[in-house]
């Protein structure tokens, strides 16, 4: 099933536009602000041919990271609806209400906790989104004009740039240091990949900083089993 939905998100995303404007948040996304769901209503045919226990994934909500106005969308896969979950369309750092908070071009979205995860590009920060409580907060990092490379917890740790980010659970709690899960962060700008507790926000380094020979710019991050897989 994972190979069918991938297949036909890597076919149908070349057809998404960004929005070009903020939006309000919880209001609808008119096709003109979001060609995106143009993509999305061609998946819901494509997928329609598969058997039903595989389009069960599809009745579901993509959230999709929208660097451009500096919101998170969430796109109802059903429906082909959009509509904003968090981002006043305000360029910052900026906690609290979902509908208040600023991201500074949110660039990659992970899922774990209940929680969505943003690796939040320009202002250098992971960002953390209650979606039930409508409530953003950031987990760690720095701000706008306050980046660098530097582990410790959420408020003394410092990334450059992360574009890309994923939350890989633990079987049994046996990989890895934090219960539950762990979120491996694509430190773009510092040519490494960080790993960041979804609980405390403590940050570490996984790869050695700064080696571009290494990893050059990294921007894309998955998990599958006992492996990172980096773009």
């Amino acid at each position: 099933m994972h190979q069918h939905i991938l297949a036909l998100l890597a076919h149908e995303r070349r057809t998404a536009a960004l929005l070009s404007a903020p939006i309000t948040r919880g209001a609808s996304v008119s096709s003109a602000q979001m060609r995106a769901s143009v993509a999305a209503m061609r998946l819901t045919r494509s997928v329609s041919a598969l058997p039903e226990v595989e389009r069960l994934a599809f009745e579901a909500t993509l959230y999709v990271a929208m660097a451009g106005s500096h919101q998170i969308i969430a796109l109802h896969l059903k429906t082909s609806e959009a509509t904003v979950l968090a981002g006043s369309g305000g360029e910052g750092r900026r906690d609290g209400p979902a509908e208040n908070a600023a991201f500074a071009q949110p660039s990659g979205i992970t899922i774990g906790y209940n929680r969505l995860y943003v690796a939040d590009a320009e202002s250098s920060c992971i960002r953390a989104v209650q979606e039930n409580e409508g409530v953003v907060e950031t987990l760690a990092g720095g701000d706008l004009f306050d980046f660098g490379h530097r582990d410790g917890d959420g408020d003394t740790a410092r990334f450059q740039h992360p574009l890309g980010i994923v939350f890989a659970s633990h079987q049994g709690g046996a990989q890895g240091e934090y219960q539950g899960g762990t979120l491996f962060v694509a430190d773009t700008y510092n040519h490494c990949i960080r790993r960041v507790s979804p609980d405390t926000g403590e940050t570490t380094t996984l790869t050695p900083p700064g080696r571009s020979d290494l990893l050059n710019e990294p921007g894309a991050i998955t998990a599958a089993g006992r492996f990172l897989y980096i773009a």
